[in-house]
């Protein structure tokens, strides 16, 4: 998984989605979700990734296996950092997610 980062206009509501690559082999069901989000913010729909695998192919690319929707409510300046984490009950790695509030994102 990397690092994922959005900016979001003061005074807005927002709805996005965060991924990430899981990669590797698994046997139990991973579970992916965003943690420690800000006051107001709900994921709204995350991942269950069945059992398997995901590996990075020859010319580097790989799959992205893992969506995570988040809704936002109107958020005061700042940056917020929260967690997108995958787990599969015994394993669980996690990855930050920045969130920056400004009066403008570019």
């Amino acid at each position: 998984m990397g690092e994922n980062q959005i900016c979001i206009k003061q005074g807005h509501s927002e709805w996005t989605y965060f991924v990430a690559a899981v990669v590797g082999s698994w046997s139990s069901t991973v579970h992916v979700t965003v943690e420690n989000l800000p006051p107001g913010a709900v994921v709204t729909q995350s991942d269950q990734i069945p059992p398997g695998s995901n590996h990075t192919n020859p010319n580097g690319s790989t799959t992205i296996n893992g969506w995570v929707f988040v809704e936002f409510d109107p958020l005061p300046i700042g940056v917020y950092t929260a967690q997108m984490t995958a787990s599969d009950g015994t394993q669980t790695l996690s990855n930050p997610i920045t969130i920056t509030v400004k009066e403008r994102c570019y």
